[in-house]
């Protein structure tokens, strides 16, 4: 029995005890065994980005850094204004007095966005200019969030200030973004990568499987090494279990009366300086992984399949063989259908698509409209 894939519209269902969100969750899945997960549109987890401050963006015409030291003050100071505001906090105020560092609450679920101010002295330059770096979980903050994010920029220089700009302006330098599966766990799921590399494993004190990180490959030291640099290479994919993830904040379940196992990709290296209106064309983040579910695969190879996955995972493919006294055909035959796993929970063709629906729920679309839309 083949797996299946439904599309489900957004608007029809209202959410249930148990259930996803049907405006999120916008993909039915049904598995060789007749069970249904669903699958969310992808969202923006985390962004940062950051930009030089310049005369453009705070009333000039001009590209070149601003020096103003008393523009940058007084648009530090509306910023420490709106973290008193929004969170009742005052500011460190360095013997500079300009305050650098903002941490404001956004959003119905006031996700606190960080906002700093740095300074910077280079050869050449007449004086120290200025940079702005904005950091944030845009899924977190939802439109609302980004509006009053907007707003509060607007507003924070006493002088002319032009927002779209500076976001225009801004490169990023990290975005995770994240996929929920509901109604499947971590251990369900086989996972597999390009150019296979490390793999971290975290279980719970009862023994169930809560988070896994697959890495890239890494090439060997030609010499030894004083000290270890991403000792496990670069990330490719994180799994993990959201409801354990959460109780060890002391939160509750996303979905109380279900379970959620979240696909997140970090993307820190992105070819060529990516500015937020490139996020309309962002290649696909999680091209390097395929994901699907482990029985759907390999019980359809061997009966003996679950046996034998559950020695790989611990003794690795050799052992195997032995502790699970399959034979060598059997044993290629389930490497083999391990390599050529199909990815249908995560497929470009059935994910990407739905991305801008992704950057609109959230409301980082709201950012990525201001960037596109500046006057200057």
């Amino acid at each position: 029995m083949p797996v299946t894939i439904q599309g489900h519209t957004s608007n029809k269902a209202s959410q249930k005890a148990g259930s996803p969100d049907p405006a999120l969750f916008t993909s039915a899945i049904v598995g060789a065994d007749g069970k249904k997960i669903w699958r969310s549109i992808p969202q923006p987890d985390k962004i940062t980005f950051a930009t030089v401050l310049t005369e453009e963006h705070f009333g000039g015409e001009s590209k070149t850094p601003i020096y103003d030291k008393a523009v940058i003050k007084g648009f530090a100071e509306g910023l420490a204004g709106a973290v008193n505001a929004l969170a009742g906090n005052a500011v460190y105020v360095p013997p500079d007095q300009i305050p650098k560092v903002f941490k404001i609450p956004f959003g119905p679920r006031e996700a606190e966005a960080l906002i700093e101010l740095k300074s910077k002295n280079v050869k050449d330059h007449p004086a120290p200019f200025w940079t702005l770096r904005i950091e944030f979980n845009p899924r977190k903050l939802k439109p609302d969030g980004h509006a009053q994010l907007l707003e509060t920029m607007a507003y924070a220089s006493p002088g002319p200030i032009n927002v779209g700009a500076i976001l225009r302006d801004a490169r990023l330098s990290r975005l995770d973004v994240a996929v929920d599966l509901f109604n499947v766990r971590p251990e369900a799921l086989l996972v597999t990568t390009a150019a296979t590399g490390k793999r971290w494993e975290i279980f719970g004190p009862d023994g169930r499987l809560e988070a896994v990180y697959f890495y890239r490959s890494k090439k060997k030291p030609t010499a030894p090494l004083k000290a270890l640099r991403k000792p496990f290479g670069a990330l490719i994919v994180r799994v993990y279990d959201r409801n354990r993830e959460r109780a060890a904040w002391g939160k509750p379940p996303p979905y109380p009366g279900g379970f959620v196992t979240r696909l997140e990709a970090s993307v820190t290296r992105f070819g060529k300086p990516t500015y937020l209106p490139d996020l309309l064309a962002l290649p696909y983040p999680f091209k390097q992984a395929k994901v699907s579910l482990t029985a759907d695969v390999l019980a359809k190879v061997d009966s003996g399949w679950l046996r034998y996955w559950s020695a790989r995972q611990t003794f690795g493919p050799d052992v195997s063989i032995a502790a699970t006294g399959l034979s060598l055909s059997a044993h290629k035959a389930l490497e083999k259908a391990i390599k050529n796993n199909p990815s249908t929970l995560l497929s470009s063709d059935a994910v990407w698509p739905e991305w801008h629906a992704g950057l609109k729920s959230c409301g980082l679309d709201k950012l990525i409209d201001a960037a596109m839309n500046c006057k200057g």
